[in-house]
């Protein structure tokens, strides 16, 4: 299964975020779309920050918590965020039959 883009032929395994896709239990956690976003994470968050980014996926109150936090490294995260927010929006509408909500 490819998304949007191929990153330089590798093989992307199961990440955290592809993960708390899996387990959000909605009907957006399908197989594809989880992989297009693990993608998307893999291009723009390490390893630490997929960490924070699965435990949003989980529980999407703990956004409003990193974003309120006085820690430079929480609005630094919120940046990266951002852009794989983005990035995931542009790989998910590619794949066939993954629905957006």
């Amino acid at each position: 299964m490819r998304c949007a883009v191929y990153f330089f032929g590798q093989t992307v395994f199961a990440g955290s975020v592809q993960e708390a896709c899996f387990s959000a239990g909605s009907s957006k956690s399908n197989y594809r779309v989880c992989r297009c976003i693990q993608s998307a994470t893999d291009a723009t968050l390490s390893v630490k920050d997929q960490s924070l980014a699965a435990g949003i996926i989980r529980n999407p109150d703990n956004v409003t918590e990193i974003k309120s936090s006085k820690r430079r490294n929480h609005a630094r995260f919120m940046e990266r965020y951002s852009l794989f927010g983005e990035l995931a929006r542009a790989f998910v509408p590619r794949v066939k039959g993954a629905r957006r909500g």
